[in-house]
């Protein structure tokens, strides 16, 4: 993801973004996990037309787009 991309990232408190797996990490526990962040986070995404897939622990994985 491109660091114009990441600078909208800023705001986060509780996700920090790992660049060698392409994910963005909770800090805490998936019971303890902010969802508003979470919601925050795949909104951005969307808006941006960057794919993600939610893992486990409520991590988001940005996916790699196609190229055609």
């Amino acid at each position: 993801m491109s660091q114009e991309h990441l600078q909208r990232f800023d705001f986060l408190r509780t996700y920090k973004f790992n660049a060698s797996i392409n994910t963005f990490m909770s800090q805490r526990n998936h019971i303890d996990a902010d969802i508003d962040e979470l919601l925050q986070i795949t909104h951005t995404l969307d808006n941006l037309f960057v794919p993600y897939k939610i893992t486990t622990g409520f991590n988001i994985r940005v996916l790699k787009r196609s190229r055609r």
